[in-house]
């Protein structure tokens, strides 16, 4: 008998308690404290209940078709982007915004994952899923209609509100509807769809680019939507249409929703990342106006800091689980680790078209080997970690892969050959595919059951901002090496000019005599960019060995302060057979 068979027959064994687990593993505010409390008396269903309210059948597939349809939606959108910034850099005649282009999805994205997990827990989780569904359409229609950068910026803004729901809203769903057994195989499905979509992404994004407009990048997730919003609204049915167990009326609810600290996040967030954005570039880093940014930023950060600390239990993020040293570092590992990751997936485009003069759609599919290494690490790591029980190692390697990757990244050249741009992001995939799904498995790992949902929040918080404070950082030092690698290579040419010229517009503005010094002078600047990559994943390297050595199946037995002796002796005896 293998330890994970008797694991899952345990687990079986145990329907009653994965009942009463189920919709705390969705809750973001987690303020459970081990005990049953007024939810589980007011009627969480018992082991026969869940049986009867499960879906089966054509009301399942339907759901899940569904719930991956609208994560199949945000995964696109996130790498279509990518080839299609070129086309909007030479559209909009400028590479000064291409850093908000992200950092704009990233830092909404980031800012409103505490709070989802509140309305997903307070209000009908059809209802909330919808909501956000719709608030990404909007902002894909806008990103469409856009008449200027700004304007663009707007709308990648709106859709990363609309794409936090999503993501957390199928993992809330699926722990809403599906046993605690079988959760593991649909959150695989459902993670598997996304990488597809991250894959498919560069493919449809630079076809849609070269052969129409980079505006359909943008269409393409209309219908889509609208499949999902129809399905939701005339013909899923959930059984448990939502979380909260007890009766509130809609003030208690807004109420029970630390607004105070969500706002105190995003203004912090908005703050520092926009010092950032504008310092070198719209202002010098001496200016006021940066210097007022970044430090009300910082200040900010500290203030919310201090409310968080004061609402204790009932705020937008506990600060009680970063008195663990393991989920410190757990924490700064997901912030770095971000750095030397997503800002390849935006840049790496830039590089093929700008040196290697090749279209959207060919940028595209120069791509590939960074997801599709991804994709396969991935579910080797799964496999592995499955196996062996032990996630430490596996982060170790997958951030050394990433650090190498983005060492030989930075050599790229004009003279780079075929071989080493495949290889080089067949490294930085192969390491991100192991480290980006463990940081959130290793932080449950290390704090009790029902915090897991807080330790998701906390991981998937740094993370999304660890990629938006990198995104703009990246700019900034991409526009600020511009000058001197112009000074270097092609002295006669304006810094200027290549700051605002869209990247497949560079023959029609530079003279063919000094085209060649330009494209050397934009191939250093982008190398500049490699070396934070490097410098993020060297970061994330020495914080990984801090994350703590422990056994995922021993975890799992021992997870139960509230579990009989019986069922720990059960599992031991499976692990010694």
């Amino acid at each position: 008998m293998s330890v994970r068979n008797s694991i899952q027959d345990i687990e079986s064994g145990r329907s009653s308690d994965s009942a009463k687990i189920e919709p705390e593993a969705a809750d973001i505010d987690g303020r459970n404290d081990g005990d049953t409390g007024p939810e589980t008396q007011d009627g969480n269903p018992s082991g026969s209940e869940t049986e009867h309210n499960r879906l089966q059948g054509w009301d399942f597939y339907v759901l899940m078709t569904s719930v991956t349809l609208g994560v199949l939606l945000i995964s696109f959108n996130a790498t279509a982007l990518g080839t299609a910034i070129p086309a909007i850099t030479s559209e909009f005649n400028t590479v000064d915004d291409v850093g908000w282009y992200s950092s704009a999805y990233l830092i909404a994205n980031c800012v409103m994952v505490p709070f989802v997990g509140k309305l997903y827990k307070s209000f009908q989780i059809k209802v909330v899923f919808v909501t956000f569904i719709a608030i990404f359409e909007i902002g894909s229609l806008l990103a469409a209609l856009s008449k200027s950068s700004m304007m663009l910026i707007i709308a990648r803004a709106i859709s990363g509100i609309g794409g936090s729901g999503i993501l957390n809203g199928a993992s809330t769903i699926v722990a809403a509807t599906v046993p605690i057994a079988e959760r593991s195989f649909l959150n695989g499905i459902i993670l598997g769809c996304f990488a597809v979509g991250q894959a498919a992404g560069p493919l449809i994004g630079g076809a849609l680019t070269q052969g129409i407009t980079w505006r359909w990048c943008f269409y393409i997730n209309l219908p889509i939507g609208g499949l999902v919003v129809f399905l939701f609204l005339f013909v899923v049915r959930l059984p448990i249409p939502t979380l909260l167990k007890k009766k509130m009326s809609l003030l208690e609810k807004v109420l029970d929703i630390d607004l105070v600290g969500f706002a105190g996040v995003a203004a912090a967030s908005t703050m520092f990342l926009i010092g950032l954005q504008w310092g070198g570039t719209k202002y010098p880093w001496n200016s006021a106006t940066v210097i007022g940014l970044i430090c009300g930023g910082v200040a900010t950060f500290a203030a919310v800091g201090g409310w968080l600390a004061y609402k204790g239990e009932s705020a937008l993020l506990p600060l009680r689980l970063l008195k663990n040293r393991i989920n410190i570092m757990i924490t700064i590992t997901s912030f770095v680790q971000s750095g030397g990751t997503l800002t390849a997936l935006y840049w790496l485009p830039v590089w093929f078209q700008a040196i290697k003069n090749t279209n959207a759609l060919q940028s595209g599919v120069m791509i590939l080997p960074l997801i599709l290494s991804q994709l396969v690490a991935s579910v080797a790591c799964g496999a592995i970690v499955q196996k062996t029980g032990y996630y430490l190692p596996e982060v170790i390697l997958g951030n050394a892969l990433v650090a190498v990757g983005a060492g030989l990244t930075s050599t790229f050249s004009p003279t780079s050959s075929l071989g080493e741009i495949i290889g080089y992001q067949i490294l930085m995939g192969a390491g991100r595919g192991f480290v980006l799904q463990l940081l959130v498995t290793a932080m449950q790992a290390n704090v009790p059951r029902e915090d897991a949902s807080l330790a998701t929040a906390y991981a998937m918080f740094s993370q999304l901002l660890g990629g938006a404070f990198f995104s703009a950082i990246a700019k900034t030092i991409f526009t600020g090496s511009i000058p001197g690698a112009i000074e270097r290579f092609a002295p006669g040419i304006d810094p200027s000019l290549l700051i605002n010229t869209g990247v497949t517009e560079l023959a029609g503005v530079i003279p063919p005599d000094q085209l060649k010094g330009a494209i050397l002078a934009y191939n250093q600047a982008l190398s500049h960019v490699f070396y934070l990559q490097l410098a993020a994943s060297c970061c994330a390297f020495c914080s990984g060995w801090g994350m703590g050595w422990r056994n995922l199946k021993e975890v799992k037995q021992e997870k139960g302060d509230s579990e009989s002796s019986d069922v720990k002796a059960t599992a031991n005896s499976a692990v010694k057979e």
